[in-house]
């Protein structure tokens, strides 16, 4: 009986310390983990970035800008990358881009997301839809264009870009964008000025390196801009964004944290 009672308060006290040990590792876990998501939610903004990127407001919320200007539009191309899936800064590199930025949007099994044309290769085919509701286009006299529908004939075409939403097409801004499943995100945008020159830009929070704008906040952010700088955009469409937003020069990048199904390059 003694030996039955001894037995029993030692399963007792071993029990005791082995909960208390499983709450502490538990609650560590637990601490950890919640640190780590915080630091992925909030990374540190390179020094490179900020000292190449300007703040705007918007309403109740600041911003950084990353801007762009493409010297020479006869060596801008649209590069897939739904073969090699290769990072950003690697494709950037292989392709000797002096500039570049993400494309348009692709789906899950890496096929593009609407109309996407490189020389007569036809890759993914036009999508209706409110979201992709825009093309950005080069001819083969190195003019190009935005807009939100399509000429008849596509032959004179370097290559074709289906995305969206239009943020301002023809100096007119579209204040009524798709806001289906809107969040705070990184935007990447294109835009062409009055002189119809070219330029990428790059949003992203002022704290948050990982966040940006809405959707619906962009003709905010286009204004904003074009206020900070000397840029009058006449068309501006929206690019894929979030974890796939992509920002390339010589001097400094923004990496993306998915892959980017294709960039748009301005060779050397």
């Amino acid at each position: 009986m003694k030996f039955v009672v001894i037995l029993s308060l030692t399963v007792l006290i071993l029990s005791f310390f082995a909960f208390i040990g499983n709450r502490q590792f538990s609650q560590l876990f637990e601490e950890k983990e919640a640190n780590s998501v915080a630091e992925l939610q909030t990374p540190e903004i390179p020094s490179n970035l900020l000292e190449n990127s300007f703040a705007i407001n918007v309403e109740q919320n600041s911003y950084r800008v990353l801007v762009t200007k493409v010297a020479n539009k006869k060596n801008l191309a649209l590069i897939p990358n739904f073969t090699d899936r290769i990072a950003g800064e690697k494709l950037a590199q292989k392709n000797s881009c002096i500039r570049a930025i993400n494309g348009g949007f692709y789906t899950n099994t890496y096929l593009p997301l609407g109309l996407f044309v490189v020389k007569g290769n036809i890759l993914g085919e036009v999508r209706k839809s409110e979201l992709t509701n825009g093309f950005f286009w080069v001819n083969s006299s190195s003019d190009s264009y935005i807009a939100k529908e399509l000429p008849d004939d596509w032959s004179y075409m370097l290559f074709v870009l289906q995305s969206g939403p239009v943020v301002k097409i023809n100096n007119r801004e579209l204040t009524s964008l798709s806001t289906v499943n809107d969040e705070s995100a990184r935007r990447s945008l294109i835009g062409i000025d009055q002189a119809n020159n070219i330029f990428f830009l790059s949003i992203f929070d002022q704290k948050h390196l990982l966040s940006g704008p809405y959707l619906s906040e962009l003709p905010k952010v286009v204004k904003a801009v074009e206020q900070n700088t000397s840029i009058t955009f006449k068309d501006v469409l929206n690019l894929d964004g979030g974890s796939a937003s992509f920002f390339y020069t010589k001097n400094f990048v923004l990496n993306e944290l998915a892959l980017v199904g294709s960039i748009l390059c301005e060779r050397e």
